[in-house]
């Protein structure tokens, strides 16, 4: 518990530092904000797992928060002494044989109280939100998973714009769906990447049909379901932190703006993609 109290403090000091370089870097660089901002939540993520896996004794001693523990003593057979609810022998000694009074021991014991209720009632209190926040995970996966089940392969003229996106943006030709359920373009797949589009996408404009492919595979190009991956995970442990919503919001935020700039970067017109996307 210890461990993870130290995490959450190094957590914050993160998310701080994250916060200021946001503010420095500007929004006029939302690429490599982004990219700061997924690096962020790694290192946000690793402080949770790091701490369960390995043992706290393991770790430097400033990654650690040190909970006093009561003293041990050491009986010489003197009378007892009740000091509070503890009893304590008169003529005892700590472990490095300094002898002990009762002041000495009856301050020990507060320590021992905020150690025994105080730490695990906040680890209860932590995991019931971590918990939650893997449900909630756990159902838009099922949600992904239902309405990739449900959709249905795109016409010929949309795969062959997909290719032809997608060899501007040198990827792989990825897998195009079309749905009823859905009324704006979305991308998701880590290892099997797809794009699901609304099902009267074959009528659109051949530039707005462009745009929107441009725009999600640019998506697959910078390997933003990995981020997503990475920022979720950062919200789930992290729950009880704003900054980390805060950052993720902005993280969003400038992954959508760099994957503009990067089908601008393909030479598209910067008015005609304005107005496809209205």
């Amino acid at each position: 518990m210890p461990m993870m109290v130290g995490a959450a403090l190094v957590g914050i000091l993160v998310t701080l530092v994250l916060f200021a370089i946001v503010l420095a870097v500007g929004p006029r660089r939302p690429t490599l904000r982004h990219r700061i901002l997924v690096l962020g939540s790694a290192v946000l993520i690793g402080g949770p797992l790091i701490s369960v896996v390995i043992p706290a004794g393991s770790f430097p001693a400033w990654l650690t928060i040190d909970v006093p523990r009561s003293i041990e003593l050491r009986k010489s057979g003197g009378p007892e002494v009740l000091e509070g609810d503890a009893v304590f022998e008169r003529g005892s000694s700590s472990a490095d044989g300094r002898l002990l009074t009762p002041n000495d021991f009856a301050m020990t014991m507060p320590e021992r109280v905020i150690e025994r209720s105080f730490f695990p009632l906040l680890g209860i209190i932590w995991l019931a939100g971590v918990i939650i926040g893997f449900l909630h995970l756990l159902d838009s996966l099922r949600s992904l998973r239902r309405l990739s089940r449900w959709s249905s392969e795109a016409d010929e003229l949309l795969v062959l714009d997909c290719r032809n996106v997608c060899a501007a943006l040198s990827i792989a030709p990825v897998r195009l769906l079309t749905s009823a359920e859905i009324d704006i373009p979305m991308t998701w797949g880590l290892i099997s990447p797809r794009i699901l589009v609304p099902v009267d996408a074959a009528t659109w404009p051949a530039s707005r049909r462009t745009a929107v492919l441009l725009h999600e595979s640019a998506h697959i190009c910078r390997r933003d379901s990995v981020a997503k991956w990475m920022l979720r995970l950062s919200c789930i442990f992290f729950w009880w932190n704003p900054l980390v919503w805060c950052l993720a919001r902005i993280a969003h935020r400038d992954a959508e703006l760099a994957c503009d700039a990067r089908v601008l970067e393909t030479g598209f017109s910067p008015r005609a993609y304005a107005e496809e996307l209205v």
